[in-house]
């Protein structure tokens, strides 16, 4: 039977990260990765943030074990003139041979110690995956392990996200999802680094509108009710990871008679506060 196609916005897909999937015709691949805002950048010893032609700072790749920077950033940053042709799909580098990506040490210093966090017994509450609440904020303590998370409570919250997604996408309105992030995501303030509430809403409100512009009233229609019927048993955790300042977790849902293209991806983003806690920090699809 052949089956169904959702297109997401191409908004979100260009913030957020999309399925697996490969196009043969074009020679363009689809994957999904992940933005890591906590690696930082020594050049020459001394401290340095690549960024964009408007001067928006921007943050290293990890894809596979691999490791991918914004190449001319850098190149530049090295003294090498970087140049790309549009129509003939080529990159130009002149100056430097310093080669971008570099495959990561899987054994190196930074990764023993995300090992290490699991074991650590700072902070209160315990590993059990089940957030305890601080004023209404989804929080975790420092020694959560982060599968046992993706197991618990998150868990849930992913699936009554996903529901409010599909019901946002058939009536436009995103109250609910709203309502969500006022009682759970943390509070943007001077003292802390989070995104703050009204970054999760335009989010979640971008891949609604946009996604609506894509597809026809049929298809949101039905994909919307797909994704409000989800079960538990449907929703699988597609990645997780810890490190020092933050904890990520994902999940993954394919509706029946969608294809691959169809699915969603759910992504929580905690960040550490100085009260020595992972505080959501913001939600995307």
């Amino acid at each position: 039977m052949k089956k169904s196609v959702f297109v997401a916005s191409l908004l979100a897909c260009s913030l957020v990260f999309g399925t697996v999937g490969v196009v043969a015709s074009t020679g363009v691949e689809k994957v999904q990765a992940t933005l890591n805002h906590n690696i930082k950048f020594l050049l020459d010893g001394k401290a340095w943030k690549p960024k964009d032609a408007a001067g928006k700072e921007l943050s290293a790749l990890v894809y596979k074990g691999s490791t991918y920077v914004p190449l001319r950033a850098v190149g530049n940053a090295l003294g090498a003139e970087v140049d790309y042709n549009g129509k003939n799909l080529t990159i130009t580098i002149d100056g430097s041979d310093d080669g971008v990506p570099y495959l990561d040490d899987k054994d190196d210093k930074d990764d023993k110690d995300d090992k290490d966090d699991k074991g650590n017994t700072s902070g209160s509450g315990n590993s059990t995956g089940i957030p305890k609440s601080t004023g209404g904020i989804f929080t975790y303590p420092l020694n959560v392990d982060e599968e046992d998370a993706a197991a618990g409570t998150l868990k849930e919250h992913a699936l009554a996200i996903i529901k409010m997604y599909g019901k946002a996408l058939e009536t436009g309105n995103t109250s609910d999802f709203e309502a969500y992030v006022d009682n759970n995501v943390a509070i943007k303030t001077g003292k802390n680094y989070v995104s703050g509430r009204e970054f999760s809403k335009d989010k979640f409100e971008k891949e609604v509108k946009g996604s609506q512009e894509v597809n026809d009233n049929k298809t949101i229609a039905s994909y919307g009710k797909a994704l409000q019927a989800i079960k538990a048993d449907e929703l699988e955790i597609n990645s997780t990871n810890k490190s020092e300042y933050s904890v990520d977790i994902s999940y993954k849902f394919y509706p029946d008679d969608w294809d691959a293209f169809s699915s969603i991806y759910i992504y929580f983003y905690f960040d550490k506060t100085d009260e020595n806690t992972y505080v959501l920090d913001y939600i995307s699809l």
